[in-house]
């Protein structure tokens, strides 16, 4: 039921994504956050007019996911223990434009995109 629930919630933000894109080329972003284990996690996010934080956990299958039409902007993720890792996808329509990990040790990362343009850097 959970993942029927999920599933339906995640079309319901594609189907809102794609409506406030409009005719446009740009296409839907998700953000993807995933651990082995389970990792709690805080993102702070600024895409366009779009801003926030999400503290939450990251678990292996699924993990937690963020949606916004594809625009510039940033994702500075953090883990709540650096002991454990991460990783980050990008995806812009069905196309991974980044995937990144956070290895153990490290505070966590940032993955910014300027003109259509990704990059990703460690936090310190």
């Amino acid at each position: 039921m959970a993942t029927m629930n999920k599933g339906l919630i995640t079309g319901i933000v594609f189907a809102t994504a794609s409506l406030l894109v409009g005719c446009s080329a740009a296409k839907p972003m998700r953000i993807e956050v995933s651990s082995p284990a389970a990792t709690a996690f805080r993102a702070k996010y600024t895409f366009g007019q779009d801003t926030g934080t999400i503290a939450t956990e990251a678990k292996s299958h699924g993990g937690a996911s963020l949606e916004f039409p594809a625009q510039d902007g940033s994702v500075e993720v953090s883990k709540e223990r650096p002991a454990e890792e991460l990783q980050v996808r990008v995806f812009e329509g069905a196309k991974t434009v980044v995937d990144v990990k956070s290895p153990a040790g490290e505070k966590g990362l940032r993955a910014s995109r300027t003109r259509g343009h990704w990059s990703t850097e460690k936090l310190d």
